[in-house]
């Protein structure tokens, strides 16, 4: 990944299984070990080259 070149990433969450893509690239695999609640949240913040936020999204 290169500053000012665009990406369409895609977060897929699975179980305790969270996977990060770039188009259809796997950029990162993360997996939680612990117990998994029964209620949780997953927010996603998009931000510019400066670090000011453009989009921020919280799913339940």
């Amino acid at each position: 990944m290169k500053p000012g070149e665009p990406h369409r990433l895609r977060l897929a969450l699975d179980g305790s299984r969270l996977e990060l893509y770039d188009g259809d690239r796997l950029i990162l695999p993360v997996v939680d070990p612990t117990p998994i609640p029964a209620s949780s949240f997953l927010g996603l913040q998009t931000s510019r080259g400066t670090g000011r936020p453009i989009h921020y999204e919280k799913c339940s």
